[in-house]
């Protein structure tokens, strides 16, 4: 927990503050979109695994939607104009509809928190996310580097609130078990 606190403090926080800054909201947001679209696919197989129909073809509604008329994911136009939210589902959600405990809770170093079930559902989703197949290396590692840092953007106001916490860390096992 601390060598993340410290390599966000001197890596990853300024550098989303210096990509909040340098690029307009409404292209954070464009970009946000995308890899929510991009995340669809794993949604619609997720919903499938634990048995939600509807959230599944919600899922692929959005994907279809958003990819088309949406511009490849620039735009949410299923969730806006359609008014159907992403139906977010994980592999650790679908490993604890089957039964799967979430074991101890632990950090990962560079990743974050997580548990012994999460932590399987996190190399299970690594495979189900669409640029891990791009053909260059660079357009690849380009892809996951933008979308640690719109992350970390869409983060600050929560892990800001981390810096005024009388212990941190509990604070933050706290908020990762209660979601």
């Amino acid at each position: 927990f601390a060598f993340n606190q410290k390599f966000d403090s001197i890596v990853l926080r300024p550098i989303a503050k210096g990509y909040a800054w340098a690029v307009p909201q409404v292209v954070r947001d464009s970009i946000g979109n995308v890899f929510v679209n991009l995340g669809e696919p794993a949604n619609i197989l997720n919903n499938s695994l634990q048995g939600k129909g509807e959230g599944a073809l919600v899922s692929l509604f959005r994907l279809m939607i958003n990819t088309t008329l949406g511009v490849g994911g620039l735009f949410d136009v299923a969730g806006t104009a359609a008014n159907q939210p992403e139906r977010s589902e994980d592999f650790g959600q679908t490993l604890a509809v089957w039964g799967v405990g979430s074991g101890p809770y632990f950090v990962i170093p560079f990743v974050g928190p997580s548990s012994v079930r999460d932590s399987v559902g996190l190399a299970a989703g690594y495979f189900s996310e669409p640029m891990t197949y791009a053909e260059n290396d660079w357009i690849e590692w380009g892809l996951w580097g933008l979308k640690v840092v719109s992350l970390r953007d869409q983060m600050m106001p929560a892990t800001d609130l981390l810096k005024g916490a009388v212990d941190p860390y509990l604070m933050a096992r706290e908020a990762y078990l209660a979601n």
